[in-house]
């Protein structure tokens, strides 16, 4: 985390606080930061997929939130197959039924409207380009659900960058909520999640979650981790973001040029990262493992090293989450371990 983050929860944790009064203005700070209409601090991004859902089962209604852990479980959220993760769990801990629509190659407008009930509530859609893309895109969704009333909740854990995604799926495509990570790209506390969005479901979402004694009170965010990810979001939204793009490409450059040097080594750059995200990364093949496992190979290295295994033989390499000095580390132990 850098420092300014840091430094933050460290003050935070000096002060004791009324949780409520600093929900209420991290969010505030947040939503006016991401150009929304509200914004609340999770404890991660499942825990905003479980808070906002019960947020638009209960609509804040305090009868319905204190009767929750009888709740028959009838109201349903519509997922497509093509967007299968494995967060969808969070779905049944909201106290919800996933119904699943398509297969896993393709979504139509027909089979989507097909699953409709009168019990449905919201749809969950994942957004990022590495998924399937047969299925409905956002706009078609927003276009079927939004006169039906039904709630759109748009995964976004790990869709930045962009920094303009923070209002894209809400402000400028209409969805009702967007929730990411406070870690990743924003390099928040692990810990934080953020959910952004249309003032009510906030609003409600915020009734059944902690400090209130709840179902979901176990979904505690702590002022550290709220005054973080406010002053981490702050550091994002200001960053230049070309210059650190500028940052990863040339790392990934060199890791093209120091290793393809070596003659048992394949190196492929690619412009996109696993969430299909615009951050590149290096493609690694050793053709000779002598009976290795790459990966296994690097985590057992001085320091270890941790990669994104693709086979027995491949992996890839990431560039941002790495210290200037650790890049050529990396690059060292790779042609140390694999001439």
């Amino acid at each position: 985390m850098p420092d300014e983050v840091t430094s933050a929860m460290v003050e935070a944790s000096h002060s004791f606080v009324n949780i409520r009064e600093l929900h209420q203005k991290v969010g505030d700070r947040i939503a006016q930061l991401t150009k929304n209409e509200a914004a609340y601090v999770t404890t991660g991004c499942a825990a905003a997929i479980v808070l906002s859902l019960l947020g638009i089962k209960t609509r804040g209604d305090q009868k319905k939130i204190e009767l929750l852990s009888q709740d028959p479980q009838t109201d349903e959220v519509l997922v497509q197959n093509t967007h299968t993760i494995p967060y969808f769990p969070a779905i049944s801990l909201a106290k919800c039924q996933a119904v699943y629509v398509g297969s896993e190659s393709s979504v139509t407008r027909e089979e989507f409207i097909s699953k409709i009930s009168e019990n449905t509530i919201a749809t969950l859609f994942v957004a990022g380009s590495h998924l399937n893309q047969g299925g409905l895109d956002l706009k078609s969704v927003i276009e079927i659900c939004k006169p039906r009333g039904i709630k759109v909740i748009v995964d976004a854990a790990a869709q930045l960058p962009p920094v303009e995604n923070l209002w894209k799926f809400t402000k400028e495509m209409g969805a009702d909520v967007a929730l990411f990570s406070g870690g990743k790209a924003l390099l928040g506390p692990q810990s934080s999640g953020l959910m952004v969005g249309v003032k009510d479901i906030i609003e409600w979402s915020k009734a059944v979650g902690a400090p209130n004694q709840t179902l979901a009170r176990s979904m505690k965010v702590g002022k550290e981790e709220m005054v973080g990810l406010a002053a981490a979001i702050e550091r994002y939204v200001n960053l230049d973001h070309e210059a650190q793009w500028n940052i990863w490409s040339n790392r990934v450059d060199y890791w093209v040029n120091e290793l393809q040097e070596n003659e048992n080594l394949v190196v492929e750059r690619s412009e996109l990262n696993e969430a299909g995200q615009p951050v590149p990364r290096c493609l690694v093949k050793v053709k000779n493992t002598h009976g290795k496992n790459p990966e296994g190979v690097l985590l057992e290295n001085s320091p270890s090293i941790a990669v994104l295994a693709v086979d027995e033989t491949s992996f890839w390499i990431s560039p941002d989450l790495l210290t200037e000095s650790e890049v050529k580390t990396v690059a060292e132990a790779i042609k140390s371990n694999f001439a």
